[in-house]
């Protein structure tokens, strides 16, 4: 565990983003972190539980903020882990694939 600190709040992040994908999380977090909707039709809209990534102006301050970096902790994520059928088997996957 080399990074613990790092480590650990990326679960955190990701637990966040798990809570907004299956909508059990307040309003203000479904209006931040917002689903990827393609303009067009592409082999990974499959996929439906893709977060946007929004451009941000600072690169320090801008990609610590919970709007840029939940959704690229969650996209890193492998697909069995982000479509998880429940919050237990969600960060039981995650901690495995974490830890």
């Amino acid at each position: 565990m080399l990074d613990y600190p790092t480590t650990r709040v990326q679960y955190k992040v990701a637990t966040i983003c798990y809570n907004r994908s299956t909508a059990s999380c307040p309003s203000y977090l479904s209006s931040l972190l917002q689903l990827y909707t393609p303009s067009r039709q592409l082999r990974s809209s499959a996929d439906t539980r893709i977060l946007r990534i929004p451009q941000v102006k600072s690169k320090t301050l801008g990609q610590r903020a919970l709007l840029y970096h939940g959704p690229v902790t969650w996209n890193s994520l492998p697909a069995h882990v982000r479509h998880a059928e429940s919050a237990d088997s969600f960060k039981t996957a995650l901690k495995s694939h974490f830890f």
